[in-house]
């Protein structure tokens, strides 16, 4: 620990306590004592003393780095500040003349609807918030990475921190490591994988139109998700607005504005608990021109004036024609980092 109470109850850092003083843990208000080791300070509790909160050594550890980083920025910050109307404890509180900022640092498991129901009372009571999250969050899965979303100069991000070194990571949007001709092989063997899932919808869906599911257009696997805004993969979604597609009569016609009602009729998209329903609305819209302007290139879809129509739809025929046709694709697209994917996206908060 880095910060403890001593006995005018003011925090103090293990540089400023005093070998042998009276000294309490801020969270849980037991003893801990200095340790005076031979290349650091710290605090630690005595012996068979808990921490009272159902905090880990990390979470403490992380609330104690928070306070360090902004103590030594000239910040005001303050920890474990009650908020008693809403039954809460604030992590850290940074305030300035213009604001009140609550950090928290999340290392537990946590739903969207804690996520949110957290965040909406810091709003209620005046104070702006801003989510850490913990070494189990450094590598995300697709619904972790969701609920960590927050709107970080003017885009979405994750922030984590964790041991040894602490830093605070910001992670803006990216194109996936895994890319070219290595994403999707993936996608095609993972797809292959469902050929016996009797249980997936998807791939009944498929069946039921007359295809095989890893049979899908090439097309389909050359767009890149630069942020996980669906509840499924990418590529699940576009085959599932594919075979509806299919499901149009040949005559439809959509404006900008029908196909775009069309895609959310078809698209479960995913809940984001720290994001305002303006800036989830903003991510959305720039996937729906990004996949237009997709469907266009790989001719799914076709467009004349104002109009939007279905174009040509080919599934491969067979493994080896798929085969073909993604090693011809991934020597024709070199993987690229693309530096602005939200280059749609208006200035502002």
């Amino acid at each position: 620990m880095q910060l403890a109470l001593n006995q005018a109850q003011v925090l103090v850092t293990p540089q400023q306590a005093q070998l042998g003083a009276e000294l309490t843990c801020p969270t849980c208000g037991r003893p801990v004592r200095l340790v005076c080791g031979s290349r650091r300070r710290y605090f630690r509790h005595l012996s068979g003393q808990s921490t009272g909160a159902g905090e880990t050594t990390t979470h403490l550890k992380g609330k104690d780095q928070l306070f360090l980083k902004y103590q030594q920025a000239n910040q005001q910050v303050q920890t474990e500040v009650s908020l008693p109307q809403f039954n809460r404890r604030i992590d850290i509180l940074v305030q300035n003349k213009q604001q009140q900022l609550a950090l928290e640092y999340q290392c537990s498991p946590i739903s969207a609807e804690q996520l949110s129901q957290r965040t909406q009372a810091y709003y209620q009571a005046g104070i702006k918030v801003r989510w850490i999250f913990g070494p189990r969050y450094e590598q995300p899965s697709r619904h972790q990475h969701q609920l960590m979303t927050q709107w970080v100069l003017n885009q979405p991000c994750l922030i984590t921190m964790g041991p040894p070194n602490w830093t605070i990571k910001y992670r803006f949007i990216t194109t996936p490591a895994n890319s070219g001709w290595l994403r999707m092989k993936h996608e095609y063997a993972c797809l292959r994988r469902l050929r016996r899932a009797t249980t997936n919808d998807l791939a009944n869906l498929a069946y039921q139109q007359g295809h095989r599911l890893w049979l899908c257009p090439v097309g389909l696997h050359t767009l890149v998700e630069s942020w996980p805004l669906t509840t499924e993969s990418l590529l699940m979604w576009q085959i599932r607005l594919l075979l509806a597609l299919e499901r149009t009569a040949p005559a439809t016609t959509w404006t900008l504005a029908t196909w775009q009602q069309w895609v959310n009729q078809h698209t479960q998209w995913a809940t984001f608990p720290l994001l305002a329903a303006q800036q989830q609305k903003k991510l959305q819209q720039v996937c729906l021109q990004q996949l237009l302007v997709h469907w266009l290139a790989n001719g799914f879809l076709t467009q004349q004036s104002q109009k939007i129509m279905r174009g040509q739809i080919n599934w491969e025929k067979s493994d080896e024609q798929k085969w073909q046709h993604l090693r011809q694709v991934s020597r024709q697209q070199r993987p690229s980092i693309e530096r602005d994917r939200l280059v749609m996206l208006e200035r502002g908060n």
